[in-house]
């Protein structure tokens, strides 16, 4: 039967063992001075050898050799039958499936009996934390005190579950993650070993996805060569995990850096038609961002990037167009998404929400209002749809006569009349029109001719931000609704089908957010976003009446 990478490239001696020189080097002085102590906590991330290390002190304390320096030699037969795991004084247990208190009582009954076979009787316990509380308690004694032939090696990825009573009781070993250059030598010689090619910069793709695990990166390495015949390229390492180029990452991020919610959102779904997934793409993405910071401010950046040079020279142009301000919003939002995604059936969703996020945010983390139906058009028709909604000033005042603009109260038969504006005629109102102030919102309400764009955008953009920071399903809004425009009592509203949905059902607190920010109450009218062809209300009609006849239109 096919014996794995990781396990068929176990260490068998200390010299074998892949980083942690520190703890080697620790357990060598002890073995060969007789100062082993009777319980050690290995904790670190998984794939660092806890467990190895474990069973290469059983060997040494074990070992036949009669040179102490030597052991474990790895080649008499207590050290063969360790390897082979059919060593009786080697006990290793698994706290995950073995937690409970009559397990640990089977310990204290066994631990008086003296070694079979070897010197010493090891107890092996992985993934100590999930002893339950009884346990540990039950414990405690055995592992203060044990026999003088016994040695405990508890291993754990998370000590600071383990009760303080535990803790004191061991000599603590922290084990590293391992270097990216060590996992590239090993990577290099089994593939010497096996006669297999493989690029270099495949080999980086590997070492840079097991992220100082041992284990993980043989683990990927065999999964990368099973089966293929050849020179093994980047492409098939990147194929194999389910990872994404680099290229497509900079695409990404261009989108989002020029606010492109509907073209990065198209980026996402070729992603996932392609079968690819969405951890893994949020993951590669944190590290895109992460080199664009690194190479903002490293001179040489091939010097702490494993990537090609090509690649390399992409991300240092899209770092020269990209604030800091922006690359540090990102790496926080995609990691809070990637915590997020660990516990969700719906990953991609929560990516899409991501990059919609980072896609409507500037560098200095305001919210930009993106009309989805524009951004799919091409900016120069944009642009002029934008000129004939706003006219410059001159060419109202060639456009429309300059008679004086008449009041008509509400009770009243007869009009009062009022002074014009020299620059500007204005249409009939029940209210005196005012300029808006820069930067400020006036009490009164605007006709829809005297109403920027500028300013609904910078209104709505304010309810928008509001709204998501009380609920994040607001994001609904944001993406599927536009605001067309406001007089003194409607706020209109250009809305997809799940974005009405959301407002219909939200109607209430949705105007007392438009109140708040356009300082009176008004009623939110909500038109689909294929209706282009409206009713005009009473007062639109009468300006527009104004205009053609060229005399002014009143409304009693």
């Amino acid at each position: 039967m096919y014996k794995a990478l990781y396990r068929a490239y176990r260490p068998e001696v200390f010299s074998d063992m892949l980083g942690q020189q520190h703890i080697v080097t620790i357990l060598k002085n002890q073995i060969a001075s007789g100062t082993v102590n009777h319980a050690y906590l290995f904790c670190g991330t998984r794939g660092t050898g806890k467990t190895t290390v474990a069973r290469l002190l059983a060997k040494a304390l074990n070992c036949q050799n009669e040179d102490v320096q030597k052991r474990p030699c790895g080649e008499c037969e207590h050290c063969k039958n360790i390897a082979a795991g059919n060593f009786v004084d080697l006990i290793e247990i698994d706290a995950a499936s073995n937690n409970g208190v009559e397990n640990v009582r089977d310990i204290r009954e066994n631990v008086n009996y003296p070694p079979v076979l070897g010197r010493t009787k090891v107890y092996v316990i992985d993934e100590v934390h999930m002893l339950s509380t009884p346990a540990f308690n039950a414990l405690l004694k055995t592992l203060e005190e044990p026999p003088e032939s016994v040695v405990f090696v508890l291993c754990t990825t998370e000590p600071e579950k383990l009760p303080a009573t535990v803790l004191s009781r061991c000599m603590r070993m922290d084990f590293r993650r391992v270097s990216e250059e060590e996992l590239a030598g090993r990577v290099r010689q089994i593939c010497i070993d096996r006669n297999i090619m493989m690029e270099e910069s495949a080999v980086r793709v590997i070492v840079a996805a097991a992220d100082g695990s041992a284990r993980d990166c043989l683990t990927l390495l065999d999964q990368c060569i099973s089966g293929r015949k050849g020179t093994v390229t980047r492409d098939d390492v990147l194929d194999s995990m389910g990872a994404v180029g680099e290229e497509v990452y900079v695409e990404l991020t261009d989108k989002v850096n020029h606010n492109d919610p509907a073209g990065a959102l198209l980026v996402i779904d070729k992603l996932m038609r392609a079968g690819k997934d969405s951890r893994q793409i949020l993951q590669g993405w944190m590290s895109h961002y992460r080199n664009l910071m690194m190479t903002k401010f490293i001179a040489n950046p091939q010097d702490v990037l494993s990537m090609s040079v090509e690649n390399i020279e992409r991300i240092t142009s899209q770092a020269e167009r990209t604030d800091i301000e922006m690359i540090n919003n990102a790496i926080i939002e995609i990691a809070k998404t990637i915590t997020e995604a660990k516990g969700s059936n719906q990953p991609r969703v929560l990516l899409e929400i991501c990059v919609v996020k980072l896609a409507t945010t500037t560098a200095d983390g305001r919210y930009v209002s993106v009309n989805m139906k524009k951004a799919e058009r091409e900016a120069a028709k944009t642009e002029a749809a934008r000129a004939e909604r706003t006219p410059a000033p001159e060419t109202r005042q060639q456009e429309m006569p300059e008679p004086p603009v008449e009041r008509v109260p509400v009770q009243e038969p007869a009009p009062v009349q009022e002074p014009a504006q020299p620059h500007e005629a204005q249409p009939v109102q029940e209210h005196i029109i005012r300029e808006p102030v820069e930067d400020n919102y006036p009490e009164d309400t605007y006709s829809e001719e005297d109403y920027y764009e500028d300013e609904i955008d910078a209104i709505w953009a304010e309810i928008i931000e509001d709204g998501e920071s009380q609920t994040n399903t607001f994001t609904i809004v944001r993406t599927g609704a536009v605001p067309i425009k406001m007089n003194d009592t409607e706020f209109v509203i250009k809305v997809s089908g799940q974005a009405r949905r959301y407002l219909e059902k939200n109607r209430g607190p949705m105007e007392q957010l438009i109140a708040r920010y356009t300082g009176g109450h008004h009623k939110m009218i909500l038109r689909d976003e294929e209706d282009d062809n409206h009713e005009m209300s009473l007062e639109e009609t009468a300006r527009k009446a104004s205009e053609m006849l060229g005399t002014n239109v009143e409304i009693h």
